[in-house]
């Protein structure tokens, strides 16, 4: 009892042991998160959750950094880009199946038309081509990701131009997936983790110092040199960050397509498009009456032959084949007009919107008409100077317009009918078979045929020339070998030189080098 009595303190209160103090912890205890563990927790979620699914992300981002530096970095376009485009479609397509997101039908028709469009790089070495193709891969691909996508949200234009314009805003997403790799418990991962941030570090800050140092010294230079050889430690560290910056770009677009979601409104109710049925009756009967005047003046000198009442500044011929551009501009204007209309009259009285179906479908139809004038006008300037790919390209465009206001006349009489997406379907499979139409063969095989036997034939366009008319031109040449002049002959057999190549403005040594297919990533087909 006294025991008891002796571990009371006077004002009668008990107390507590030292060590029980010591071994709880204060009530409300907090340690503060560092950046890079609130930035995973915040990040690496959904498909990064998994450690697994984060490492081959990863890696595959890797690979398409490295792979466009040694593959497409100081080579002509060639078959390197196909291999590179080819990589960087799977690597996605890979990355959406392992995240349910994926559907594969949609994909396997989008990659598809991606990379039959993509090996114009070695099939062809026509540049209107190559051009075409610089602008509508990269949309193509994006637009891959949108519509094979299971997700509801991805189905729409918005998705679309944030996924195309995003991606290279979340180039830090790579260095927060490499945190989210540390194990707390293993010293040598996080030592391991710390040697590549500081290699990295260093890497940039040497390629800023080691030119100042080639620049202050000749013999440091020179030095460097006799070590190295030919290797270039400058152009291996240049090439080394433009991979790391390329794979941050890549992990930064993967992320957007499994982890970064647009968010979809829970409510389950639609919201209707807005519809101004009096705003467009006003825009499209204005427009159509503009639109027909225009037609009626051109339909009379273009088609009916008052040519002859021409003032006397102009010229007949001149009249009829300029302007064409200027129509397929207007063409397209029409075109979009008509498609919004369409889109912003679907509500309202059963009256204005049978009137507004009207005047589209002759609106349309106006539309129709311009563009027959654009390619009589074409035909005309193709039989006064002959047939160029150029024009040839501008032949199939019209072909493909032509089916795209066939598909809007429906769509005025069908406003329900899904008109964008079959036309996304659409586009994608006519450029992508295009794409193996040999239009200079073509042009080069109608001119000798046509212009040839008239001593019209333009010697002189062989020089402008790709190497996809080196077939038709060895027909013509060694059919009509002693009727050609040596001014003819000469022409066309320089052609067959350095000229017309993709190396014409090289040295002889990479020419030789390239033709003697020793450099592979500028395998080209029609160079052969």
């Amino acid at each position: 009892m006294n025991d008891k009595q002796s571990n009371v303190p006077e004002n009668g209160q008990e107390t507590i042991p030292q060590t029980a103090i010591e071994q709880t912890p204060p009530p409300n205890f907090y340690v503060p998160k560092t950046i890079m563990q609130s930035a995973i927790e915040k990040n690496m979620i959904g498909y990064f959750k998994d450690r697994t699914n984060t490492i081959i992300a990863i890696l595959l981002a890797v690979l398409v950094g490295v792979s466009f530096t040694f593959l497409v970095v100081e080579y002509a376009l060639k078959i390197n880009v196909f291999i590179f485009y080819t990589l960087m479609m799977g690597a996605t397509g890979f990355i959406m199946y392992r995240d349910d997101n994926l559907n594969v039908r949609v994909f396997a028709f989008f990659a598809a038309a991606f990379l039959a469009m993509a090996s114009v790089f070695f099939r062809s070495s026509f540049d209107g081509y190559l051009v075409v193709a610089g602008l509508l891969l990269p949309i193509i691909f994006v637009m891959t990701t949108v519509m094979a996508s299971k997700q509801k949200y991805a189905s729409n234009i918005k998705t679309f131009l944030f996924r195309a314009v995003c991606g290279v805003g979340l180039v830090d997403k790579i260095v927060i997936a490499l945190g989210s790799l540390k194990n707390k418990e293993s010293t040598k991962k996080r030592h391991g983790l710390q040697i590549l941030i500081g290699a990295g570090i260093t890497i940039v800050l040497l390629c800023v110092i080691i030119p100042l140092m080639i620049s202050a010294d000749e013999m440091f230079a020179v030095t460097l040199n006799d070590i190295f050889g030919d290797f270039a430690p400058m152009t291996f560290i240049l090439k080394s960050i433009l991979s790391a910056v390329l794979a941050m770009v890549f992990f930064g677009f993967v992320f957007i397509i499994t982890v970064k979601r647009l968010k979809v409104k829970e409510v389950a109710q639609k919201k209707e498009t807005p519809s101004f049925p009096t705003v467009i009756l006003t825009i499209i009967i204005a427009l159509a009456v503009v639109f027909s005047f225009f037609a009626i003046v051109q339909f009379n000198y273009l088609f009916v032959g008052a040519r002859s009442n021409l003032p006397a500044d102009f010229n007949p011929a001149e009249y009829a084949r300029n302007g064409y551009f200027q129509l397929v501009v207007l063409s397209v204007i029409s075109f979009f007009i008509i498609l919004i209309s369409v889109h912003f009259s679907k509500k309202g009285s059963r009256n204005a919107a049978r009137v507004i179906r009207i005047i589209l479908a002759y609106f349309n139809v106006l539309n129709i008409y311009i563009l027959a004038s654009a390619a009589y006008k074409m035909a005309l300037y193709q039989r006064e100077f002959g047939l160029t790919a150029s024009r040839l390209l501008v032949y199939i465009l019209l072909a493909f317009e032509a089916v795209l206001l066939i598909g809007l006349m429906v769509k005025v009489f069908k406003a329900n009918l899904p008109f964008v997406k079959y036309a996304i379907y659409y586009c994608t499979m006519f450029w992508a078979l295009a794409s193996f139409v040999n239009v200079e063969a073509l042009a080069v095989r109608y001119n000798v045929s046509t212009q040839y036997e008239q001593g019209e034939f333009d010697f002189e366009s062989v020089r402008r020339m790709s190497a996809d008319a080196s077939n038709a031109l060895y027909e013509f040449y060694t059919e009509n070998y002693e009727e050609l002049d040596s001014s003819e002959l000469r022409l066309i057999e320089r052609y067959y030189g350095v000229h017309g190549s993709s190396a014409a403005s090289r040295s002889q040594t990479k020419y030789e080098t390239l033709y003697r297919l020793d450099n592979w990533r500028e395998f080209n087909i029609a160079d052969m």
